[in-house]
């Protein structure tokens, strides 16, 4: 499977960006790009994987941070985990182009996780 030439820092500082945005913007102005992303890139992943999948595991990745910073954690969660699951098929396929992405949503999955359950104990 392909993936797109990057910078694994180049898209922690765009997540990191997208979530502080969310913290500052209209929820709505936020989230809705990066949900209509996540549509089409699904729509293009259904017919063509090896070009669009790490693209959809980018773009839901970046959309459970950005819901996560909207305090919407239970809607975050799905989204980070379909990005994990994606990411964790294309490392396990190209370890040495997708296993520095697969760790970038592991780690955002992290803090959805305690969120949720520090909710849920309370």
């Amino acid at each position: 499977m392909s993936k797109s030439p990057r910078n694994a820092s180049g898209e922690w500082e765009h997540a990191h960006q997208l979530y502080m945005l969310a913290g500052t913007a209209d929820s709505y102005a936020v989230q809705q790009p990066a949900q209509e992303a996540v549509t089409l890139y699904r729509e293009l992943s259904a017919t063509n994987p090896d070009s669009y999948i790490s693209d959809l595991a980018r773009c839901l990745n970046n959309l459970g941070s950005i819901l996560y910073g909207l305090g919407r954690k239970a809607e975050a969660l799905p989204a980070i985990e379909d990005a994990v699951t994606l990411r964790r098929d294309l490392a396990e396929s190209s370890p040495d182009l997708h296993r520095s992405d697969l760790a970038h949503s592991l780690a955002n999955l992290g803090p959805i996780l305690a969120a949720l359950d520090t909710q849920r104990r309370h």
